[in-house]
């Protein structure tokens, strides 16, 4: 797949007085209006290398015109948990400053961060691991030492390098472990961490903050998808009142206290197995779901958008539905049908009955919330005036095909396209959406991809971020 190019200074010169910002969360300052300009702009938004405060990023939501949109961050972070081939796939040649020398990216350690898969900072953008299994079978007071004491640690190679530099631990990963089983009189690990988080927020980290401000969770999509579908207070009912899921809520009091909260995008059905994407529907549901109860759950009330964030990964296939590619044309007409009504989950059904069909092709589907309103057409992104240089994610059509599929019901909002990429179907539903869009902002990580997924990571990174 030929990665699109994206030419910063294309994008530079677009930059000026007339260019309009658009807002797209809530926090703004009250000085700048949606609508407002570049002049009206007090700081140096577009700077990729700000960590926190104003900035500017380019959202590129599928089958849309590409926007610049400002956004207030709390603190801005990326992780690449990679390998260093894939490392040096994603931050370019060695000579490429523009990745390895943001202050907010960092490497997940162990890695050999050598060369070109190498970031500046030496070593402070370099954080550690703790097993989360290994975490759930401590106590309490065990459970906080074994968190202060990664935080404080040293990690010192036999030729001086430091690989921990940045105080800052993750711990892999929140799962099932951390939940309580209804009914049961027994505490579980959840209810020993966040009283293990109580006491690291209040003591004073001498890297700065607290202590579980310098902690993060990467949470299991067993987790994640199991608080979005259960119901009641605790989300472990189910539709017809009963206890399906287990009881998340103490380790949530938990997550809401730390640094950042990672939400993995994906599943994994086997352990060591391939791994599968979300659907279109959990890309929808999720990050909605999971900020409703990290909020709930947070005695401060913090703003769970400031700390959520999203882990892209390599999948096994780009998307659960595979089809073909088709130009519909009315009889005797070269010009789209605008009048073929599609309802979501049909999309692939209809689309392999349809004649002119071409070899089939791997589609993405994205969903979002309701616009208002019940209709379907078909649009022509080749028409839509943008930004050049920029490829929004999942719109790189296949020759001959120049038609995308939009689908509304009273229920969802669909975008259907064809994407060969998983890498790029993820990229795409993560801006679908003001929630998924505001999440993304704040940074992703990257997981265990390679070749042309971590170059597709690498392209969209930058185009989102402005990084040169």
């Amino acid at each position: 797949m030929k990665v699109p190019n994206f030419s910063q200074n294309t994008l530079a010169a677009q930059l000026n007085a007339s260019t309009v910002i658009n807002a797209i969360d809530h926090s703004l300052l009250t000085d700048l209006k949606t609508g407002a300009r570049v002049t009206d702009l007090t700081h140096t938004a577009v700077d990729p290398s700000i960590e926190s405060g104003p900035v500017i990023v380019l959202s590129t939501p599928p089958n849309q015109a590409p926007r610049l949109s400002l956004v207030q961050l709390k603190r801005r972070m990326a992780i690449l948990y990679v390998t260093d081939p894939a490392a040096a796939n994603i931050l370019g040649k060695a000579s490429d400053t523009g990745m390895r020398g943001l202050p907010w990216l960092f490497r997940q350690e162990p890695s050999g961060s050598q060369d070109a898969a190498a970031l500046t900072g030496d070593g402070t953008q370099r954080m550690s691991k703790i097993s989360g299994t290994a975490l759930a079978k401590a106590s309490t007071p065990g459970m906080t030492t074994m968190l202060r004491s990664a935080v404080d640690k040293t990690c010192t190679t036999p030729r001086g390098i430091s690989t921990c530099a940045a105080h800052m631990v993750a711990v892999d990963e929140i799962g099932a472990a951390f939940g309580s089983i209804p009914g049961s009189a027994q505490p579980g690990a959840g209810t020993k961490l966040v009283d293990a988080m109580s006491q690291l927020e209040t003591m004073p980290s001498r890297w700065g903050g607290t202590y579980a401000s310098r902690i993060h969770f990467y949470v299991a999509p067993g987790v994640s998808t199991a608080i979005s579908a259960g119901r009641g207070a605790r989300r472990t009912l189910g539709a017809d009142g009963k206890v399906h899921f287990r009881d998340y809520s103490a380790v949530t009091s938990a997550l809401a206290k730390a640094g950042g909260v990672w939400l993995e995008m994906y599943h994994y059905p086997e352990h060591g197995g391939p791994r599968t994407p979300f659907t279109a529907e959990e890309w929808r549901d999720v990050p909605t779901d999971m900020a409703s109860f990290l909020l709930q759950k947070s005695v401060a009330k913090r703003n769970p958008v400031d700390y959520l964030h999203f882990v892209l990964t390599e999948t096994a296939g780009s998307d659960l539905a595979s089809s073909r590619v088709c130009t519909i044309t009315p009889s005797g007409s070269q010009a789209p049908n605008s009048n073929i009504v599609i309802r979501p989950g049909e999309a692939a059904a209809i689309l392999n009955t349809l004649p002119g069909c071409k070899a089939p092709v791997p589609i993405c589907v994205s969903l979002a919330a309701p616009a208002g309103g019940s209709e379907s057409e078909i649009t022509q992104p080749g028409r839509q005036r943008g930004m050049v240089g920029v490829t929004p994610p999942g719109n790189i059509f296949l020759t001959g095909y120049r038609t995308a599929l939009i689908i509304k019901a009273p229920a969802e909002f669909a975008v259907v396209q064809p994407t060969p990429s998983g890498m790029m179907c993820q990229w795409q539903r993560a801006q679908t959406g003001s929630m998924n869009a505001r999440i993304l902002a704040n940074g992703p990580a990257a997981f265990k991809v390679t070749g042309t997924e971590a170059e597709v990571f690498s392209t969209q990174f930058r185009q989102f971020f402005l990084v040169r």
